[in-house]
């Protein structure tokens, strides 16, 4: 009786038109087998899926397709996936909810695992009052690698500061948006002032992206020397598939900058001291003159026999005027000027006279009270060092002061 029952259930399958489906290794061995109970179903209706020939305990996923599951994930109904496992033995029974694939019919239910060995088994299905269509060509497996997302860490040091050039590291995140894993994915990289900078150093990687995995890799990137402001670093796949992506970086070669304003600085102190060299020493030499001997007078004086202004060393000092003097006046210039040069005694070789010593010298003479041939300059007053008086220039200067006493009188 029992097995009359199970030919009946037979069938009915075939009359409710149900169908097996495999997966075929590539050597052509059979791997996996199933069927969905019933082959058709309302969105929201209950389904058994029934499937032999997995690896024990292999955690699967079914999920409703439609276009026989041509693009993938993005033509099933995500929402009304069913979780399960296989036993021991590799048999594995789904309890489904048909869901509304994004995609018309022929649909299918897709069994694939996502613990272990990457298998696949899809069996026809049909959802009832689904829209009907013609499924796209499969598309050939393909890695679409894409940048998304760009960052520059520097190498540390203090050289750039003095100008060098910026060595670092540009970290580039990958995304591979295709249906095959990407193996060793080539970039193109660049850095530049401007916001546009265009990638066009070709740079290799070493890694594997999976689908719809991301990965970072970090290639090696340099700015130019005597970097100044803010840079941008942009990279891009070589497909030119993907977009290109930029990180900024802002440097400034502080310590370069400030050996330059030193260096300005020297420059024009240099300039400085050797346009005012002829000016200090006058200072100078006025401030030694000042100290060694007091300025007698107020800092201006107008004096009036020569229609002009006496101005200290001091107040010429702070009014810049020392850095204008176009000549000197000697004390017997100034008492021509005042018109008393004949006061003072004979410039030139002329021979100051000691007062005390001619007195002597004369009072000896006239004791002698006889004249003798006097030598035309004799040492008078004795001791180690005798004062010298030249007698040419003693009879000058008594004869300049008779004449004077005359005028006065």
């Amino acid at each position: 009786m029992r097995v009359l029952l199970r030919f009946a259930a037979l069938l009915l399958v075939a009359a409710l038109g149900l169908h097996a489906g495999d997966a075929v290794a590539d050597d052509g061995s059979l791997l996996l087998t199933g069927s969905v109970t019933p082959g058709t179903g309302l969105p929201g209706s209950r389904v058994t899926v029934e499937s032999v020939g997995w690896p024990a305990l292999t955690q699967v996923q079914g999920v409703v397709c439609g276009d026989l599951g041509v693009g993938g994930s993005t033509a099933c109904d995500q929402s009304a996936g069913q979780l399960g496992a296989a036993d021991a033995q590799g048999r594995l029974r789904l309890d489904m909810i048909v869901g509304t694939p994004p995609a018309p019919c022929p649909c299918i239910v897709r069994i694939t695992s996502y613990v272990g060995p990457s298998l696949t088994l899809d069996l026809p299905f049909t959802v009832t009052g689904h829209p009907t269509g013609t499924p796209p060509v499969p598309e050939q497996p393909e890695a679409e690698v894409v940048v998304s997302g760009v960052q520059f860490v520097p190498d540390p040091g203090i050289a750039p500061l003095f100008g060098a050039a910026q060595d670092g590291k540009l970290v580039v995140t990958l995304l591979n948006r295709g249906n095959k894993a990407a193996e060793n994915p080539s970039l193109l990289i660049g850095a530049g002032k401007s916001p546009d900078v265009e990638p066009t150093g070709l740079t290799t990687t070493e890694v594997v992206i999976d689908p719809l995995q991301t990965a970072e890799v970090s290639v090696d990137a340099k700015l130019p020397v005597g970097a100044f402001g803010t840079y941008y670093l942009a990279a891009t796949t070589t497909t030119g598939d993907g977009p290109v992506l930029s990180a900024t970086y802002t440097t400034y070669p502080w310590a370069l900058v400030a050996l330059n304003v030193v260096g300005l600085a020297l420059v024009l102190a240099g300039l400085w001291r050797r346009r005012t060299a002829g000016r200090r020493s006058v200072q100078a030499s006025a401030r030694h003159r000042w100290e060694a001997t007091p300025y007698p007078l107020p800092d201006v004086v107008y004096v009036e026999a020569v229609g002009g202004f006496l101005i200290s060393p001091e107040a010429a000092g702070r009014s810049r005027m020392l850095g204008r003097v176009k000549g000197r006046l000697e004390t017997r210039d100034l008492a021509a000027l005042l018109g008393i040069a004949g006061e003072f005694p004979p410039a030139g070789t002329d021979a100051v006279v000691d007062l005390a010593a001619a007195d002597r010298w004369l009072a000896r003479r006239g004791a002698g009270g006889v004249a003798a041939a006097v030598p035309e300059a004799i040492a008078v007053g004795g001791g180690a060092a005798p004062a010298v008086v030249d007698l040419d220039a003693a009879t000058t200067w008594f004869a300049r002061s008779a004449s004077r006493g005359k005028e006065k009188r």
